[in-house]
């Protein structure tokens, strides 16, 4: 009798559409992953997840693309925005699968249980829950131009949310091991740039 309650506000919960869904997770952000878990949404629905933070995450970046593009007069307005479409509609789910893969071989080092689908689970997932923070990290660029200061706060923030998820996930008790595995990841990627970067300069002719 006393776990009718739960269930039943669970039940309710699973039937939000995906928006209130993943706004009402900032209220329990590891609660949200538990029922995602129990769940186990198909491929299908995550790869709605991420589609749908990606759609907002170029939408809120439209008018920072305007602004450059007309900075530098490279290109039309409107070419440079649907250049930016394309990148984030049909290069980014690809790249962030990947991701999820680096994240499911980087919980080794963190003692982490979950296997490939719970990875890629917990970061789209993660990624749609932190579109308020990344939407309105996106606008304060408008307002005062500090790319490089929004830009970290935008990799910090999705970092703490993914992290949440994580931590759930591959059942840690601290969620900042789950937020050092979400790191971990941001740190092999700027190695691998920075590798990159350094066998570019020393190529021939680089």
């Amino acid at each position: 009798m006393s776990d009718a309650p739960a269930e039943a506000k669970a039940k309710v919960a699973r039937r939000l559409p995906i928006l209130p869904r993943a706004l009402a997770a900032w209220g329990g952000m590891r609660a949200s992953m538990a029922a995602e878990l129990k769940e186990r949404p198909p491929e299908g629905r995550l790869l709605a997840y991420i589609v749908i933070a990606l759609i907002i995450l170029w939408a809120s970046s439209i008018p920072s693309t305007m602004r450059t593009a007309m900075a530098q007069g490279e290109m039309a307005v409107d070419a440079a925005i649907g250049m930016s479409f394309g990148l984030y509609l049909l290069i980014m789910p690809l790249f962030y699968y990947g991701l999820a893969v680096s994240l499911r071989v980087l919980s080794r080092l963190f003692g982490g249980r979950a296997g490939f689908y719970e990875h890629r689970l917990a970061l789209f997932w993660g990624m749609l829950v932190s579109m308020p923070a990344l939407v309105a990290l996106n606008a304060a660029t408008l307002l005062v131009d500090m790319p490089q200061v929004w830009n970290g706060l935008s990799a910090l923030a999705t970092a703490v949310v993914v992290g949440h998820m994580l931590a759930e996930a591959n059942g840690y008790r601290s969620v900042w091991r789950g937020v050092a595995h979400a790191v971990s990841l941001g740190a092999v990627l700027l190695a691998l740039v920075a590798g990159l970067g350094t066998l570019a300069s020393i190529a021939p002719g680089g």
